[in-house]
């Protein structure tokens, strides 16, 4: 009882500090004494829009030593943060611009119908795509696949009728369904910055970050593990927030979300095919139409295959390299991927379960204001899968990055009930978004 009426630092709000001007440090100082004094016990250091100090310069570096020595002063805690605004992954934009071979990729997925006996032809959107292959599957009068006595439709490679941006076909008589493959990488001005989103499935291109976002503050490292308990990642992803634009393909920018390619997208990278055959011992190229229609007995299997690869590798490249640098120094790997519902979530992170295990306090983001219903439980199951995620590997902390979108209208009253909320679904880390350095 004597801890809840006066809470230890690590149990009081840790806000994100927004550091979003010129860092002076007179002013990160009294800052700091300010929140110290209102009952703070601690902040998430965030690089935010606005910011006039460099990121990660010299300048920068100095900045944080100043508020990573005040809050030792005051007995608060403090929580690096890998990226300048979010996502986390594209170091500001400077890592994928600099090298765009580290951006994100996808499968794009176009289908045309062909009705055979004739030659059908069609220019196509390619854009900067590779294709991969083209593949065609007969369908009945009613437009149904025709499935063969083995549960298999009729399918042929038409990836020869395809060349320089156009495909031609002389198709046999019957009505087809014609798909086409694309590797197609993720576009500009995706994330702030006007930058390309990173492939977080890439060994090479995760590395590349940490040693940019993480590497640098070694020299803090008298402060690991004590006054620094950890380093913050915010919303990274296998396909960057696509989710919120459900599955049309990517020629997104902020500027234009509605901007698309034809046909539907899914999480792919660098090398895929070889991974994926080293992984799973068989080639998934003849297969790929397998991920949309039914091919018969091989389809479940083909598609658990393809999720468990794709999970797998994000987890373990982004999420696995990132909170191995964390434990190497007696940091915690903490933050939230891509937001609610749980549908997104399977398609930007793959098992939402296995990257919340690698995660010392997993973490999710509340954003906006108001409980989950029954008629809307997206708000309970998403500080569930936390929470559960927490109780069955015995971690005793649940991070939950709150209020942000609320609206200026969303009163102490509605932040207190929503609170509530959350630590009765198990949320025992609040991070509040956010305070303003400007």
């Amino acid at each position: 009882i004597r801890d809840f009426q006066n809470p230890p630092p690590s149990f009081r709000p840790q806000p994100f500090w927004f550091l979003n001007h010129r860092l002076e440090e007179g002013r990160l100082r009294h800052q700091i004494r300010e929140m110290a004094e209102k009952g703070v016990g601690g902040v998430v250091l965030h690089a935010r829009h606005g910011l006039l100090t460099p990121h990660m310069s010299e300048e920068w570096l100095q900045a944080i030593g100043v508020c990573v020595d005040e809050l030792r002063a005051q007995g608060m805690e403090a929580w690096l943060y890998d990226e300048d605004n979010w996502p986390s992954g594209t170091f500001g934009g400077k890592l994928t611009r600099s090298h765009p071979e580290f951006r994100m990729r996808y499968l794009r997925i176009q289908t045309m119908r062909v009705v055979g006996g004739a030659t059908f032809q069609s220019t196509l959107d390619v854009d900067d795509n590779t294709l991969l292959c083209a593949e065609a599957i007969r369908l009945g009068e009613d437009g149904r696949i025709i499935v063969g006595e083995a549960g298999i439709p009729e399918m042929r490679d038409v990836s020869a009728h395809y060349a320089h941006g156009r495909f031609r076909w002389e198709a046999p008589p019957g009505n087809w369904l014609v798909s086409l493959f694309w590797e197609c990488p993720v576009a500009a001005k995706v994330t702030f910055f006007d930058a390309y989103y990173l492939d977080t499935m890439n060994e090479e291109a995760v590395a590349a970050f940490r040693d940019l976002a993480y590497t640098p503050h070694d020299r803090f490292a008298a402060d690991y593990g004590k006054t620094i308990k950890g380093v913050f990642t915010d919303e990274p992803g296998l396909m960057i927030h696509d989710g919120f634009f459900k599955v049309e393909a990517m020629r997104t920018t902020l500027q234009n979300p509605q901007r698309t390619l034809p046909g539907i997208a899914l999480a792919w990278t660098r090398d895929f095919e070889a991974k994926f055959r080293e992984l799973c011992g068989y080639d998934i190229r003849p297969l790929l139409i397998g991920l949309l229609y039914d091919i018969g007995p091989t389809t479940h299997k083909l598609r658990a295959d393809y999720f468990r690869a794709i999970s797998l590798w994000y987890s373990q490249v982004y999420h696995g390299r990132l909170s191995l640098w964390c434990r190497e120094r007696n940091l915690e790997y903490i933050g939230h991927t891509l937001e609610e519902p749980l549908f997104n979530q399977v398609r930007t992170q793959g098992n939402q379960t296995w990257v919340l295990s690698l995660m010392d306090r997993p973490g999710l983001d509340y954003l906006g204001h108001g409980v989950g219903t029954a008629a809307n439980p997206v708000r309970i199951l998403s500080c569930k899968c936390a929470a559960s995620v927490a109780h069955i590997q015995g971690k005793a902390r649940v991070m939950c990055e709150a209020f942000g979108g609320s609206g200026h209208g969303h009163s102490l009253l509605d932040r207190r009930l929503d609170a509530n909320f959350m630590a009765v679904l198990g949320v025992n880390m609040f991070i509040p978004h956010a305070f303003y350095y400007s």
